[in-house]
């Protein structure tokens, strides 16, 4: 079996750069609950130009893959949003390779109980949007 706990996840979380403890200065924010193990990821924005932030406990794949997020979108620009959303869901829940971004993760597609960890961020996003 893959080592899936990759340094650059390590690394995402324990010096994130888009997390914030609350979303409510955010206009806008959706939350998702994988209610199997309890991570819950939240995402916020503005839509003005501002940085997407996101908030949420869970796993170390969880909260590393809503950083990785925020940090390939660099923006809160709908449409980057709406693509890397559907990118990561093709890849890991159709098995496609359109993610670039998403390269450390590629491991977990080999646990398939953890590919929830990883896709909860895009389902976030989709429910933002």
């Amino acid at each position: 079996m893959e080592n899936i706990y990759k340094k650059q996840l390590f690394e995402w979380v324990q010096a994130p750069k888009y997390y914030k403890d609350t979303l409510s200065d955010k206009t806008r924010s959706s939350e998702v609950k994988n209610p199997l193990c309890g991570d819950t990821i939240a995402l916020g924005a503005d839509f003005n130009g501002d940085k997407l932030v996101w908030s949420g406990e869970g796993c170390i794949i969880c909260r590393a893959a809503a950083e990785c997020f925020c940090e390939a979108v660099n923006s809160d620009d709908m449409k980057k949003i709406q693509e890397l959303a559907d990118h990561i869901i093709a890849d890991y829940e159709e098995d496609t390779s359109l993610c670039t971004e998403f390269a450390a993760f590629q491991d977990v597609k080999t646990i398939g109980q953890r590919i929830k960890c990883v896709t909860l961020v895009a389902k976030a996003a989709k429910k933002l949007l």
